[in-house]
Parts: C-alpha cells; sequence; structure tokens
C-alpha cells in the first residue's frame, strides 16, 4: 500500500514482471486511496472484500 500510485510511464510494471519470472514473487500494488474506497464501498453496500483477491493481486488495482 502506498500513498499513491507510479505513473504509467515508469518502469515499474517490468521490475514486478521480472521479479515474477525470476524469483517467482508475486507482488501487487494499491493506493490508500484506493483500499479506502474499496473498504468504504464494501460497507455501504454490505459486501464482504474477498481477502483472495488482494492477495492474488499482480500489479496495479485501479478503481475507475
Amino acid at each position: 500500500v502506498g500513498y499513491r500510485l507510479p505513473n504509467d510511464r515508469s518502469q515499474i510494471l517490468m521490475l514486478i514482471e521480472d521479479i515474477k519470472k525470476t524469483f517467482n514473487i508475486k507482488i501487487g500494488l494499491i493506493s490508500f486511496f484506493t483500499l479506502c474506497f474499496a473498504v468504504f464501498w464494501a460497507l455501504k453496500e454490505k459486501y464482504i472484500l474477498d481477502k483472495r483477491q488482494l492477495l492474488e493481486l499482480e500489479g496495479f488495482l485501479r478503481i475507475k
């Protein structure tokens, strides 16, 4: 969880893919805003967040 996601031109996605290929480690990035939005939305809609979705995250999680 970070304050905000890196911009689209950054090479972070390439680095994440290289780490996955080399070490078989999945890395997911989520902004603090996205995490808060998801939690508040789940509370409002009485939806239970599935923690497996976050555990399986690779790359960026964005809410559009």
